[in-house]
C-alpha cells in the first residue's frame, strides 16, 4: 500500500532528496497516525498542506520504485481487456470505446498498451499514435514514464528520471492536488456523456474519491465494480450513499471478485475473471 510504503521509506527524503528532518519526521508521524486509506485522502486537509512537497517527492519515488519490479503478465487484466477490444482492422480504432479515470499515479496502462501495439506491428510511430487516442485521466497526476507523451517529464518507464525532470513530475502531481477541490462536471463531461457501461476496478470506494467523480453524471448507464474484502453489510452501504443517492439506476457491485496492486503486476487476475464474468461488457465493442 503506498501509504504504508510511504511511512516505512521516509528517511530517504531527507538522505536522497534534502527535506528538513524535523518537517519529514512530523509528516511521517501524522500520516501514519491518521486513519485514512489513502496519502490523497491525508493531502486533502488544509492543515496537512506544508507536507505536499515531501508527501510529493515520496509518491513519485515509490511509483518510479515499483514500476522497475519484475512481474509476470500472463494472466493479468491487461492483457485481457486488450484482446476484448482489439480492431484487427484497424489499430488505430484499439480504444476507441474505452475511457478511463484513475486514482493512480503510475502509467503502468499506458505503457502496456503502448508495448501491446509496439509488439503486436513493430512500429514505435504507431504505437504512439494509438496511445494518443487513449481517453484517460489522472486525477492526482501522473509520474509519467511514456516517453512520447509525457515529454516534460522524459523517461523511460521503470527507470529514475533526473533530478530535473523528477522535480517536474512531482510539480505535476502537486498542481493535480492543489486543483482537486476545484474538479467539476465539465473535466469529466464528455467521459459520462458517453458511457454506455461504468466498471470501478480495484476502487476503495472511499467518499473522498467518490466526491471526485460525481456519480449523478452517469445518467442511466449501468455499474459494475469490484469489491474485494468488503462485507455484505458494507457493500450495501456503499450502494445506498454513494451510488443509488446520487442517482437510482441499477447497480450491481460484485463481492467474489477481487484485484490486484495497481501496476497490473501479479494478483490481477481478480480484475480479468470479474471483466470476463459479466456478459454485458461485450457492448463495450462496436
Amino acid at each position: 500500500m503506498l501509504k504504508h510504503e510511504i511511512i516505512r521509506n521516509h528517511k530517504l527524503l531527507v538522505h536522497k532528496y534534502g527535506y528538513n528532518v524535523s518537517l519529514v519526521q512530523e509528516f511521517a508521524k501524522r500520516l501514519g497516525q491518521a486513519r485514512a486509506f489513502t496519502i490523497d485522502r491525508f493531502l486533502g486537509e488544509d492543515e496537512n498542506e506544508k507536507f505536499i512537497e515531501p508527501a510529493t517527492a515520496a509518491i513519485a519515488h515509490q511509483i518510479i520504485e515499483w514500476e522497475s519490479l519484475p512481474g509476470s503478465y500472463s494472466d493479468d487484466w491487461y492483457a485481457y481487456l486488450f484482446q476484448k477490444i482489439d480492431n484487427l482492422d484497424d489499430p488505430l480504432r484499439l480504444f476507441e470505446n474505452l475511457n478511463i479515470i484513475t486514482f493512480n499515479y503510475d502509467c503502468s496502462f499506458e505503457w502496456e498498451a503502448y508495448q501491446h501495439v509496439l509488439g503486436l506491428h513493430g512500429k514505435e510511430e504507431l504505437a504512439s499514435e494509438v496511445l494518443s487516442k487513449l481517453n484517460i485521466i489522472h486525477v492526482y497526476g501522473s509520474v509519467g514514464g511514456v516517453l512520447e507523451l509525457h515529454s516534460l517529464k522524459a523517461r523511460t518507464y521503470g527507470q529514475y528520471p533526473n533530478r530535473e525532470n523528477f522535480e517536474r513530475i512531482r510539480a505535476d502531481i502537486i498542481t493535480a492536488l492543489e486543483d482537486r477541490k476545484s474538479v467539476t462536471t465539465s473535466a469529466f463531461a464528455e467521459y459520462y456523456e458517453d458511457a454506455k457501461q461504468v466498471f470501478f476496478l480495484g476502487f476503495g470506494y472511499d467518499k473522498y474519491n467518490i466526491d471526485r467523480i460525481l456519480m449523478d453524471q452517469f445518467h442511466e448507464a449501468p455499474i459494475y465494480g469490484t469489491t474485494v474484502g468488503l462485507e455484505r453489510a458494507e457493500i450495501d452501504h456503499i450502494v445506498t450513499e454513494y451510488f443509488q443517492q446520487a442517482r437510482p439506476a441499477a447497480v450491481l457491485l460484485d463481492e467474489s471478485e477481487h484485484f490486484g496492486p495497481s501496476l497490473g503486476v501479479p494478483q490481477a487476475s481478480g480484475i480479468r475473471a470479474f471483466l470476463k464474468a459479466r456478459s454485458h461488457f461485450q457492448r463495450l465493442l462496436p
